[in-house]
């Protein structure tokens, strides 16, 4: 269920074209109770990469990469154009995020090994 970004509301949601960035395309869609047209947010809101780029820094920082190592594999390997400074304030914005799906794999697999 899709709700209005602006109104919060659910009920009156209609398909409004595509928006295309260096993600990709992602659907756009109107309200027509507030008339507006909006993209929903999907954690990954107003960013100009894709989740797994997101992700794939986040893992080799994880690793123990510093951040211009980070930055310098990904040019390397042509994936992405990121400076360390990106890399820094991606760790920033999903540090509780990594760090709670960190914590849950570890549990999972802690309780694998016992049972």
């Amino acid at each position: 269920m899709i709700n209005c970004s602006f109104c919060k509301s659910s009920e009156d949601i209609v398909f409004a074209g595509k928006h295309y960035n260096k993600k990709g395309e992602t659907q756009r869609y109107k309200c027509n109770i507030c008339k507006r047209r909006f993209v929903p947010n999907d954690g990954f809101w107003k960013m100009k990469h894709t989740p797994e780029i997101v992700a794939e820094a986040l893992s080799c920082k994880k690793r123990g990469m510093p951040y211009e190592e980070v930055s310098k594999h990904f040019r390397e390997y042509d994936k992405a154009n990121i400076s360390a400074v990106t890399v820094f304030n991606w760790v920033k914005k999903y540090r509780n995020t990594f760090d709670g799906f960190q914590k849950k794999k570890g549990g999972e697999r802690q309780h694998r090994e016992q049972g």
